[in-house]
């Protein structure tokens, strides 16, 4: 997703930095939209869930850029979305 945020010139570490926090974000808010697609449409949110992890692992073999992050934030934000669900 962010990898052509990498390619700008100037600014190496502060380009990393949001490079980073964008990703985890982005996983992040997929999780939770996995989560709340759920309720109405079960078998859309495991197809999301699927191709998402065929995804990043599918990314993983390819660049090595450690895909197990990129599973925890989107599973934290599933996690966190479905204790709301459940609150509510």
């Amino acid at each position: 997703m962010g990898h052509n945020l990498l390619t700008l010139r100037g600014g190496g570490r502060i380009k990393r930095i949001l490079y980073i926090v964008i990703c985890h974000i982005s996983h992040f808010v997929a999780g939770c939209v996995t989560a709340s697609m759920a309720i109405k449409y079960p078998l859309l949110a495991a197809l999301l869930f699927a191709s998402f992890i065929v995804y990043e692992l599918s990314e993983d073999w390819k660049l090595s850029d450690g895909a197990y992050r990129d599973i925890f934030f989107y599973a934290l934000g599933l996690y966190l979305e479905s204790i709301f669900i459940a609150i509510n």
